[in-house]
């Protein structure tokens, strides 16, 4: 079994007896301070479009115990070319994830991350640090609508 594994199962006490006002004081201050600690121990289900939304995801990369949290963000598109998501990705730890999936107005397909080359019969995007490049490869669906989702670590 693997040891110094960083992530614990969340529990709260669901029932609680008190005595007096000090002791009901003292619990409900440290019941308070565990709820908002396993609250934000889970994954946050906000999809925002054009909208930075905090992931409630916890990375450690940095070989300590210091903390970087990521962002993702929605965008939407109706055709391939740039579109420009307004975050300074210049100060972040970078783009770790990006997914999509998009439509020709009869069937839905996926769109690939992480190629800046058009593949044939591909849809593919990319982030650069103020766009995000969607590529038509040769024999690809023709796009109606889409939508891509790519989060990133903040270093704040």
């Amino acid at each position: 079994m693997a040891t110094n594994i960083i992530n614990v199962d969340p529990y709260l006490r669901t029932h609680w007896h008190f005595t007096d006002d000090k002791q009901l004081f003292t619990e409900l201050t440290r019941s308070f301070n565990e709820v908002a600690i396993v609250m934000n121990m889970r994954e946050i289900g906000t999809y925002a479009l054009n909208l930075p939304a905090i992931t409630g995801r916890q990375y450690f990369l940095s070989g300590s115990n210091v903390q970087q949290q990521s962002l993702r963000q929605v965008i939407t598109f109706t055709a391939a070319g740039s579109i420009n998501h307004n975050i300074d990705l210049t100060t972040s730890g970078g783009v770790i994830s990006g997914y999509g999936s998009f439509t020709d107005g009869t069937s839905w397909y996926g769109v690939i991350y992480g190629s800046s080359t058009a593949i044939a019969n591909q849809v593919s995007f990319y982030v650069t640090s103020t766009q995000v490049v969607i590529l038509s490869g040769v024999g690809a669906p023709a796009i109606t609508n889409g939508i891509i989702c790519f989060e990133w670590l903040s270093n704040a």
